[in-house]
């Protein structure tokens, strides 16, 4: 089974600019440039980013994040889980 992403919503609930990357890492890898999809993207104070992108996440995938700021930045992603002939 893989995963599919329809959405990635990212949201910065602080006053303050915000920054955050996400990656989307095999289990054999470290987060790093090229397995990212955001590196260091900015957020404006109230900001919102909406990422329609579809991808693909084989199993043992993760995708991992993180943000400037503690308790500011905010991530939801939708998936759906597909069998594969």
């Amino acid at each position: 089974r893989i995963g599919v992403v329809h959405s990635i919503s990212v949201s910065n609930g602080s006053a303050s600019r915000r920054t955050f990357r996400l990656h989307v890492v095999t289990p054999a890898e470290s987060s790093g440039i090229g397995n990212s999809l955001f590196y260091d993207c900015p957020l404006a104070p109230g900001g919102a980013l909406r990422d329609l992108t579809e991808r693909r996440l084989m199993p043992g995938d993760s995708i991992r994040g993180m943000a400037s700021a503690a308790d500011s930045v905010s991530v939801s992603v939708h998936v759906t889980e597909m069998a594969v002939p």
